[in-house]
């Protein structure tokens, strides 16, 4: 049984950054259902080591990892293992959304972003707008590009549901930094951001 170090629910729209000691469990909660979470950590104490996605995908043959999969930094060194996942599908190739994709959507670029989340709380630990990377985007099932290109839509895809969660070991000292994304164009997010939930513990 593990015991609960920190609960951080986190509203629709918005994000947070938190440390996590090597050895420690995030789960992420999607709490309602829909909601794709970005996600992405950096290494203490100089934050140069960071989760790679192209990384990940280079070293696992594949653009989608799930339980039993260890994660890797683009100094390819493992950096946190998926210990749990009940929904298994969460994107790796989407860049966060911000100000500039909201404008070709018709929106304000005042709208919120997950840019925009990373940017106000990873500035507290000293991390700049142009270190941050692609994020890994978790519960969001992301049809095939070469299907879209031939016309599909992804609407047969499935949707995370209300509780669905991946709890992830960490292997290294890190700050991990997570948003509610904000991006509801098209029905994305089921048509609107709703809260997410982590809680780190230790074993």
């Amino acid at each position: 049984m593990s015991k609960t170090v920190e609960e951080i629910l986190i509203p629709g729209s918005y994000g947070r950054a938190f440390e996590v000691k090597a050895g420690q469990l995030v789960t992420v909660i999607d709490v309602e259902g829909e909601q794709v979470v970005d996600f992405m950590a950096f290494c203490k104490p100089d934050y140069k080591e960071y989760l790679s996605m192209s990384r990940c995908r280079l070293g696992l043959r594949r653009n989608r990892f799930t339980k039993g999969d260890t994660l890797v930094t683009n100094f390819n060194q493992p950096i946190l293992y998926i210990e749990e996942d009940t929904f298994g599908v969460h994107d790796s190739t989407y860049a966060a959304c911000d100000s500039a994709e909201y404008v070709r959507y018709g929106e304000s670029s005042e709208h919120r972003s997950c840019q925009q989340n990373f940017c106000e709380n990873l500035a507290p630990f000293g991390i700049e707008e142009w270190r941050i990377p692609d994020p890994w985007n978790l519960f969001q099932n992301t049809p095939d590009m070469n299907a879209i290109a031939a016309g599909g839509q992804g609407t047969e895809l499935k949707h995370s549901k209300p509780g669905d969660y991946i709890r992830l070991k960490f292997l290294k000292n890190s700050v991990v930094a997570v948003s509610a994304c904000p991006f509801t164009c098209l029905g994305f997010n089921g048509g609107r951001s709703t809260d997410i939930k982590i809680i780190v513990s230790e074993e």
